[in-house]
Formats: C-alpha cells, structure tokens, sequence
C-alpha cells in the first residue's frame, strides 16, 4: 500500500452489517436496485458505530500493511457482528490516494480464526 499525499492516511475497517452483490455494488447501490442508506456504505445503517480497526499509512512509501481483526471475527464468531466483510475508508478527507495492489496481498490467517468458519 502506498499513499500518495503529503500526510499520512489515516484508515478505519468498519464490520458492513448489509449483504452486498460482489457484481453490483457500486457508490449507492449494495445491490441490483438495494440502495446503501448513505451513498459509499457511509450509514450507521450499512456499517457498524463501532470500528473493527484502523491503521496509518505513511505518505509516499510502498509499505507492506498488516491488520489485526482477531477481535473483528470474535465479534462475528460470537455473532455481535454480520459476517458481509469489512468497509475500509478513509478517517480524514485528505488530498492523497491509496494505491494497493490485491495480486501481492496475503491474508494470514491462525489456527483460531479458521476455525470460526
């Protein structure tokens, strides 16, 4: 992941708590014709009050990010949480860009969390 701005990108991993189509999902739409109740999943309606997580990206250095959402999926597993994955969104509107390539990226997983599902 990199930011390209001049500050650094502070992010927050929020649980989504509506189903959403992988194909259609767009800005308003979660679904075919099912609009998010704030466009971009912004909604207390569409994501949870409380944040999974947050991480700061440095500006202007390709840096390998890791996330621990142990806590996220317990919440899940215990069914706190909908399990309809996570919303990454920006914590501040910065003039940056967060470029992140999934073809490099590895998701980790331990013994506990497998088990979860």
């Amino acid at each position: 992941a990199q930011s390209s701005g001049e500050l650094p990108l502070a992010l927050d991993i929020w649980h989504i708590k509506n189903v959403w189509d992988l194909q259609s999902v767009n800005w308003n739409e979660r679904a075919e014709d099912k609009s998010w109740s704030v466009p971009g999943c912004g909604g207390t309606r569409d994501r949870s009050i409380r944040r999974a997580s947050s991480i700061t990206i440095k500006p202007g250095k390709d840096q390998q990010i890791s996330v621990d959402l142990t806590e996220a999926f317990d919440r899940i597993a215990q069914g706190y949480e909908p399990d309809n994955g996570f919303l990454l969104s920006c914590a501040d509107e910065y003039d940056s860009v967060l470029e992140f390539a999934p073809e490099n990226a590895k998701i980790k997983t331990n013994e506990r969390q497998r088990n979860h599902y």
